[in-house]
């Protein structure tokens, strides 16, 4: 088999709780978790805070959490989660997208997407998008 890259996480601190019954890990400090996909290609997440969750594969971010995908896709809001294992990426807070591949503007409350942003169910939505206009000539 071959090897990949998947994700790398770095932290300035990091708080092991792996000898609890239900055990964690924490990082104080704020993390940068860049996730690499099929084709090599880097998103990054940015949190003030982390926790995850060794015996659910859950991932708790908070405190201006930022999701840059590699085609400059952002997400913002103040917590997330992500479950590692089924790849998908949720939250209940306020948050803002924005897609500038099609100059998409969204804010909402609420949001759940797969870890490539290929699939998102946005709960509460409101922005702008920008439409062009295109002439038929006859």
């Amino acid at each position: 088999g071959e090897a990949r890259l998947v994700a790398i996480l770095r932290s300035g601190k990091s708080m092991d709780f792996q000898h609890l019954s239900f055990p964690y890990r924490t990082f104080p400090d704020g993390l940068v978790l860049e996730v690499f996909d099929a084709q090599n290609n880097k998103s990054v997440i940015k949190s003030e805070y982390g926790i995850i969750y060794s015996k659910t594969n859950v991932i708790d971010l908070s405190g201006n959490v930022v999701i840059t995908t590699h085609d400059g896709k952002k997400l913002r809001t103040n917590q997330l989660y992500y479950d590692q294992t089924a790849s998908w990426i949720f939250t209940a807070e306020k948050f803002m997208y924005i897609n500038p591949e099609n100059q998409t503007v969204m804010d909402g409350k609420g949001m759940d997407f797969n870890r490539d942003f290929s699939f998102l169910n946005a709960h509460k939505t409101y922005g702008y998008m920008t439409i062009k206009d295109t002439e038929e000539n006859d």
